[in-house]
C-alpha cells in the first residue's frame, strides 16, 4: 500500500516586479507549479500587469511593501526592487515571519548587510540570495 502525500501550495509575494525576478520565478514555477504568485508590489502598473498575465490574474496588488509582507497567505517574499530598498524589504519580510529570496546585491552598505543578517538570525526563516547574472555572456567573458 502506497502513501500519497499532498503537496502544499506555497504563496509568494513579489516586491519589485522586474524581468530578472520574473525569469527566476518562471523557472521555479515550471518545475513546481504548487508555488504561486499571490501578491505583487511595484510602482509601475505595467510590471504588475505583466506578472498577473504570466502567473496569476488574481494576484493581490499592494502599494506598500509592509502590507504585502503582512499578508497571511504569503510564505516567501521575492525581492527584485531597487538595490537601495533591499534591506528595508528583506528586514520587514523576515520580521513578518516570511522566507526571503533577495536578488543581488544583498544591500548597498555593510551596515545594511549586518542589519539583514541580524533580522535573518532572529527570524528562524530561510534566506536566499540570487546571483543570476553570473552566467550571462558578459560576466563570463570578464571572469
Amino acid at each position: 500500500m502506497s502513501e500519497e502525500t499532498e503537496t502544499k501550495a506555497v504563496g509568494v509575494g513579489v516586491i519589485g516586479c522586474g524581468a530578472r525576478i520574473q525569469k527566476i520565478f518562471t523557472n521555479i514555477h515550471s518545475k513546481h507549479p504548487e508555488i504561486q504568485v499571490r501578491a505583487l508590489c511595484d510602482p509601475h502598473p505595467e510590471s504588475i500587469d505583466n506578472y498577473r498575465a504570466a502567473f496569476n490574474p488574481n494576484a493581490r496588488i499592494y502599494e506598500n511593501y509592509k502590507d504585502l509582507v503582512a499578508d497571511p497567505e504569503i510564505d516567501w517574499v521575492m525581492i527584485g526592487s531597487w538595490n537601495c530598498f533591499h534591506c528595508d524589504h528583506a528586514v520587514a519580510a523576515l520580521e513578518a515571519g516570511k522566507h526571503v529570496f533577495c536578488e543581488k546585491p544583498l544591500a548597498v552598505s555593510l551596515e545594511q548587510c549586518l542589519k539583514m543578517r541580524e533580522a535573518w538570525k532572529r527570524s528562524g526563516r530561510l534566506f536566499s540570495l540570487g546571483f543570476v547574472l553570473r552566467y550571462s555572456p558578459f560576466y563570463q567573458k570578464v571572469s
